[in-house]
């Protein structure tokens, strides 16, 4: 009391004063902490958003070369040359060429050809764009629609080899898949040369599943309200959309419709739970600010455009997303999430953390720890097999590299899974998965040495990293493991057979051999990696004469030179 008395304050005067000047201190405090959590949590959600799109495009690219180094090996088969060359020197009515002996003989040479590489069917267009050969009779003798497409059909007769953006297909093509009237389709093109291979003769065109094309944009989707998607130059949707019930509940596009070709990813200006039920145009919306700054800008896949702040997507949702412009296949992708599921948890500190500062010192490093979980929440783990995702796996090898380690990359694949799928179902399919998570991971942290990785990439990829000296003794136990094992998830008269029988894409019975594993080996100090898209890349290459090989097998990259073994 003496120490009020000489400054002559009133003691009931100086608490409410030293608590609105602690409080004050607090709120500062805590202003300043919440503000350091929510810069933190934008720099991991940044890095996430970065990684995704990245793998995401790269992904997507390595796909659609796929898809074109296939239309090229098959036009240059010397048989398809000459039958097709053999057409062309007829004048031949609609009926004449379907019933033409080389129609036939081009039929039967496609339709292994399309069953084992998932092609839904082909065209083959003559120089003035008519179909001279199809799987299907009504097209024969008629102009190609592709001709509609004139710069792709140009390019093509000029020696290039194209992948369409996905378009509204010509025909029902029901009967080689579930698909109504004018759904989309997508073709890969490529010139058919002549014996000199100096004159194109005519181009292929392979018809694409767009589904699987959606699928594979769809792999950087995270999060419950994630979502990836691609589109064209004009800002229009060319996969499919998971939003497709809502965005007709909005009146973005009408009922029964889907997005996929009929959305152009405009802003909305209200979020979709306001404007509910209402009906109008987007003619004069404007592109979201993540498509707007995409088309002005064409990202590069090295630098993406990344916006954790927030902006309105198609839907008028508020969402955080990056985005990517290839301008080698001419369409961009992005991978957004709810600005609401990706700043949850910020929103649930923030309230801990009022209180935790208000009371207790104890509480207080309980938000740290908290805070402290969070920065591992990218580290986001396969819900099937609990492995690593591509995050992680992308972080793990970027510092391999770094480090200049002298380990190997190896990428798993598993051969004849689709159509163990189609038979067997899902759920039988996702315990093969599962199965091939325990092999690895058992075989490679008992083998693989301390230090050694595996994740989960996603569907049936996986990889693994180990020194370089203990590959050839895991990858063997691997494949002994696997291949003992696999046959437990057959029945008694598959693995009899040493095959099953399925329905390919024509509703056909075909023979698809056991599971088998494949997988390629990078050796990381061997090259000038510099990050992991080029180990992927890299490996990708591999994989393919991997799964050249029957059965289970590994492909190493040695010192520049390819080897292989089986188990």
């Amino acid at each position: 009391m003496n120490i009020f008395k000489k400054l002559n304050i009133q003691p009931d005067s100086v608490l409410p004063k030293l608590l609105s000047v602690a409080l004050c201190i607090a709120a500062i405090f805590v202003w300043f902490t919440l503000g350091q959590i929510k810069s933190n949590i934008k720099s991991g959600l940044h890095e996430t958003l970065l990684t995704i799109v990245q793998s995401t495009a790269e992904t997507m690219h390595l796909w659609i070369e796929e898809r074109q180094e296939d239309a090229r090996t098959i036009a240059r088969s010397t048989r398809l040359r000459d039958l097709i060359s053999s057409l062309t020197k007829k004048n031949l009515s609609q009926k004449q060429f379907a019933n033409a002996q080389e129609t036939q003989e081009i039929r039967q040479f496609f339709k292994p050809f399309l069953v084992d590489h998932g092609y839904l069917g082909m065209f083959v267009i003559s120089p003035n764009y008519i179909s001279i050969a199809s799987m299907r009779d009504a097209n024969l003798g008629t102009m190609n629609f592709l001709a509609d497409q004139k710069e792709i059909l140009t390019k093509v007769f000029q020696g290039e080899t194209l992948l369409t953006r996905p378009m509204v297909s010509d025909v029902s093509i029901k009967d080689i898949t579930p698909m109504r009237d004018k759904e989309p389709t997508m073709f890969v093109c490529t010139p058919i040369f002549d014996s000199d291979q100096q004159n194109i003769i005519a181009a292929l065109a392979l018809r694409i599943d767009v589904g699987e094309f959606t699928k594979i944009s769809q792999v950087g989707r995270f999060g419950k309200s994630g979502e990836s998607y691609a589109f064209n130059g004009k800002g229009r949707l060319i996969t499919e959309s998971r939003f497709d019930e809502q965005l007709q509940e909005i009146g973005i596009i009408l009922p029964g419709q889907r997005a996929i070709l009929n959305l152009e990813i405009r802003d909305p200006e209200e979020n979709y739970k306001i404007i509910q039920g209402k009906m109008f145009s987007q003619k004069k919306l404007p592109f979201t600010r993540m498509i707007g700054s995409i088309l002005k800008k064409h990202p590069t896949i090295e630098q993406p455009i990344v916006l954790v702040d927030g902006y309105r997507d198609y839907r008028g949702v508020k969402v955080v997303g990056a985005g990517v412009w290839s301008d080698k296949f001419k369409f961009g992708i992005t991978t957004e999430l709810d600005f609401e599921e990706a700043f949850t948890t910020y929103q649930s500190i923030s309230l801990v953390v009022m209180i935790l500062f208000a009371f207790t010192l104890l509480i207080f490093t309980l938000l740290l720890l908290k805070i402290d979980s969070l920065r591992n929440l990218a580290m986001d783990a396969n819900p099937l097999t609990k492995l690593p995702g591509n995050r992680f796996i992308a972080e793990t090898v970027n510092a391999a590299i770094q480090k200049r380690l002298a380990w190997v990359v190896v990428y798993c694949d598993l051969d004849n899974f689709k159509a163990f799928n189609d038979k067997y179902g899902f759920s039988k399919g996702d315990q093969v998965l599962r199965f091939t998570g325990q092999v690895l991971s058992e075989t490679i942290k008992s083998q693989g040495g301390a230090n050694s990785f595996i994740g989960h990439i996603g569907g049936d990829d996986f990889i693994f990293m180990v020194p370089r000296e203990l590959l050839q003794k895991a990858s063997q136990n691997i494949i002994n493991r696997f291949d003992q094992g696999i046959l437990e998830f057959y029945n008694q008269e598959d693995r009899a057979n040493g095959f099953i029988e399925a329905k390919d894409r024509q509703g056909n019975k075909q023979m698809f051999p056991i599971i088998a594993i494949s997988m390629a080996s990078v050796t990381l100090d061997q090259h000038k990696f510099k990050h992991f898209l080029e180990v992927s890349s890299h490996c990708a290459e591999l994989k393919k004469k991997a799964k050249a090989v029957p059965g289970s097998n590994l492909a190493m990259d040695q010192r520049g030179h390819d080897d292989a073994y089986s188990g």
